[in-house]
């Protein structure tokens, strides 16, 4: 099961995420976020909040990437979704030494 809100603020628009991203849910993340980067205003920050996220599939894994990537932010708790995020994040620097994303904030 996965549970996915979104919380709008000046600055940003949060989606806080809560439980298993993993199939077939991860379509559920996608959708939700492609919609947020489409109704973002200039300047606003799209923020994926994981501190309620349970269990990270491959699938899910693979998502997260694309969005690291295309420069969404991480909120997280936890040793092994921080783990997770890092080594994203590695990954996404290797891929042209620029890296990607805005990082992860715990």
């Amino acid at each position: 099961m996965l549970k996915i809100t979104t919380v709008e603020t000046a600055d940003t628009c949060s989606l806080v995420v809560e439980g298993m991203l993993i199939e077939p849910w991860v379509m559920e993340l996608d959708q939700s976020w492609v919609r947020a980067r489409q109704d973002l205003a200039a300047g606003r920050q799209l923020v994926v909040d994981l501190a309620g996220v349970t269990v990270i599939g491959c699938r899910g894994e693979e998502l997260l990437f694309r969005m690291m990537a295309d420069g969404t932010q991480f909120v997280c708790k936890g040793v092994l979704t921080r783990f997770l995020l890092r080594r994203m994040e590695r990954k996404c620097k290797g891929l042209d030494g620029s890296g990607c994303g805005k990082g992860v904030e715990s």
